[in-house]
């Protein structure tokens, strides 16, 4: 039996975000710097300001990405882009291109669910308003499911 495939699966919870998108692009650079592809699920408007800090945030450094909503671009284009902002309006399940693969989900206060495994999962949770407690009921969701569950606290 395969070690790794009955290891469950783990979920890093950074909490106490003020700045929630400045926090995620850091997270993003982070990833894409170390080879890893990212999809980023959160409120459009959210996705909104991180599309555009991905621009802009830092000096002569546009970091290629693409906004998908499920429609609208190929999935050729995506497997030649390291990072998908993925707007959500809130529950459910989104569908996801069966021959797609991202190493990293960077979920930003939604409530959203994938039906395919990740290499790591990271929830980013506000330091307040609704987007908090919506943080604590994934947390308890993905203890129930058995999974490992870590803790960051953001002092920043």
């Amino acid at each position: 039996m395969d070690a790794e495939a009955d290891t469950p699966p783990l979920v890093s919870f950074h909490t106490g975000v003020n700045e929630t998108v400045g926090h995620t692009e850091r997270l993003v650079r982070k990833a894409v710097s170390q080879g890893l592809r990212v999809c980023v699920t959160a409120r459009p408007e959210v996705v909104a300001e991180l599309d555009e800090r991905l621009w802009t945030a830092v000096p002569d450094s546009f970091m290629p990405h693409a906004v998908w909503n499920g429609t609208g671009l190929s999935v050729a284009l995506l497997e030649h882009t390291g990072v998908w902002l993925w707007p959500s309006t809130g529950d459910g399940e989104l569908p996801w291109p069966p021959d797609l693969r991202a190493t990293v989900w960077v979920n930003v206060a939604t409530d959203v669910q994938f039906q395919r495994p990740w290499d790591k999962h990271i929830e980013v949770v506000p330091a307040q308003g609704e987007g908090r407690g919506l943080g604590q009921r994934r947390w308890t969701r993905f203890k129930q499911l058995g999974w490992r569950v870590e803790h960051h606290a953001v002092t920043t």
